[in-house]
């Protein structure tokens, strides 16, 4: 497993246990009106008791999963900011580099972390133009790293879309749960 996906998987288990530790503090306090809403606690005349595992937990749980991923999407946003800041290129007259120029930018672009796209994107267009002096070549290149870094970006936001996806399915099943229950008792009475 690569370093960004341990990261991932790490975060998504601090996230999932901060999850049960909030579920178990409200089931703690399900005296509470507002915890009784929030886990949709059944309420036998004054008394209600919590159920152990229903839709409600399972939505809260990927709730703050969906909150590790929007840290892990933000934090990495940062990351790429910073090195946008790093003025890599930076030229003295009419922004056209020399070999001597771009050959220092490697260097420095070489030191960068790898998992970053820009120090990615400049050192292979660097590279290839390095090697043949093409600058038709060099610019497929960017293109073409372009079109995979906003690929990269689709891929990354996948987690996000299946959170965002589960919990309105979640909750329309919960639904489906409660007017069969409300049902069941209206049978019964």
């Amino acid at each position: 497993m690569s370093n960004p996906h341990r990261l991932r998987f790490l975060v998504s288990c601090i996230c999932f246990v901060a999850g049960l530790i909030v579920l178990v503090i409200l089931n703690l306090l399900l005296n509470g009106d507002i915890a009784r809403i929030l886990l949709g606690a059944v309420s036998d005349g004054n008394e209600s008791k919590p159920e152990v595992f229903t839709v409600q937990h399972i939505i809260w749980l990927v709730f703050f999963v969906g909150f590790g991923e929007l840290f892990l999407r933000f934090q990495w946003s940062r990351n790429e900011a910073q090195e946008l800041r790093q003025g890599y290129l930076e030229s003295n007259r009419d922004n056209i580099l020399s070999s001597r120029e771009l050959g220092e930018a490697y260097k420095k672009l070489r030191a960068a972390p790898e998992h970053l796209f820009l120090p990615r994107m400049l050192t292979r267009t660097i590279a290839q133009f390095q090697a043949n002096r093409s600058i038709d070549q060099a610019s497929s290149l960017l293109n073409s790293s372009m079109e995979l870094f906003l690929h990269e970006i689709d891929l990354r936001y996948n987690m996000l879309r299946y959170i965002v996806w589960f919990i309105p399915t979640m909750g329309f099943i919960g639904t489906v749960v409660g007017i069969s229950k409300a049902l069941g008792r209206a049978g019964s009475l």
